[in-house]
């Protein structure tokens, strides 16, 4: 079941599950678009936060949706 401690897994296993095999052209279609792109940070950092800003914040042109905004569409509570 999902609940609040274990959503954003949830839709990490599911973006990855739907775009894992895309995951190289999302980082370079998006990278520039990427609000963060030239911070100094840690890469696990940098990393976390693309992929926050990606599930989260980006919406795809393919849907018009973040993917969290999908998640929830196809997973409904």
């Amino acid at each position: 079941m999902i609940n609040e401690d274990n959503v954003n897994q949830a839709i990490f296993e599911y973006a990855n599950e739907k775009y894992g095999k895309q995951s190289k052209e999302l980082f370079l279609g998006y990278i520039d678009e990427f609000p963060e792109k030239d911070w100094e940070l840690p890469d696990e950092t940098w990393s976390n936060n693309f992929l926050a800003w990606l599930f989260f914040g980006k919406a795809l042109p393919q849907t018009g949706m973040t993917i969290a905004e999908e998640f929830v569409e196809t997973h409904p509570i």
